[in-house]
């Protein structure tokens, strides 16, 4: 993903970082953080990195009741 950000947006550097495993309730598990001239650009990579994470990362939560818990699939 950071390798076609570098194609799509002239950047000065970009740094991602996903988490795996497991995670409590409120932990970051996603970090990207560009550097750029025009903060336009910034914003529109991070947005792509982003939406390109949800789509091509399955993504599941575990919700945890006092009556059971279920896994839910994310978008």
């Amino acid at each position: 993903i950071a390798s076609e950000i570098r194609q799509k947006w002239q950047l000065n550097s970009i740094a991602i970082c996903h988490r795996i495993g497991k995670l409590e309730v409120g932990d970051i598990n996603l970090v990207i953080a560009v550097a750029a001239t025009h903060r336009q650009e910034g914003f529109a990579a991070c947005q792509y990195a982003i939406d390109q994470f949800k789509q091509r990362l399955p993504t599941r939560k575990k919700e945890t009741y006092q009556d059971g818990s279920i896994w839910l699939e994310g978008e």
